[in-house]
């Protein structure tokens, strides 16, 4: 039986979609606690010095307000919700949270379409090595 989950989204159509279906499963499995982890992506070392100083401000307000929205939605069907905001690589963040949790449910694409063609896609990175069960939503 499923106790914990963990939910990664960073606010794309396919994380929506991740968010309704956990909201679903914890409808479900009243008991279920819940944690939506946000993964800033630090920009490179390069590109520092070009940032407009206000950049690591804005990124921490969308994380917040991409928390907060999942939050709202997962409220509806539990009350053991936690959020959980870090700044590194989206899939290595991941799967060090994922220990722990039962589940990880992530989304099938993200915001940064060019990442995944550099590096593979976020979500086949946890599916391949995260320590638990990983679920990947299609939007």
């Amino acid at each position: 039986m499923l106790s914990s989950v963990l939910l990664a989204t960073d606010g794309s159509p396919a994380a929506k979609a991740a968010t309704a279906f956990v909201r679903d499963l914890a409808s479900a499995i009243p008991s279920l606690a819940v944690t939506v982890l946000n993964v800033q992506t630090i920009p490179h070392p390069f590109t520092v010095d070009y940032m407009p100083p206000d950049s690591y401000g804005r990124l921490e307000e969308e994380s917040r307000e991409i928390l907060r929205e999942a939050a709202d939605i997962l409220a509806e069907a539990t009350v053991g919700v936690e959020t959980l905001s870090v700044q590194g690589d989206p899939a290595t963040e991941i799967i060090k949270a994922a220990k722990g949790h039962d589940l990880v449910v992530v989304g099938s694409r993200g915001l940064n379409p060019m990442g995944q063609i550099f590096l593979g896609s976020v979500s086949d990175r946890v599916a391949r090595f995260a320590p638990s069960a990983v679920t990947v939503i299609h939007a």
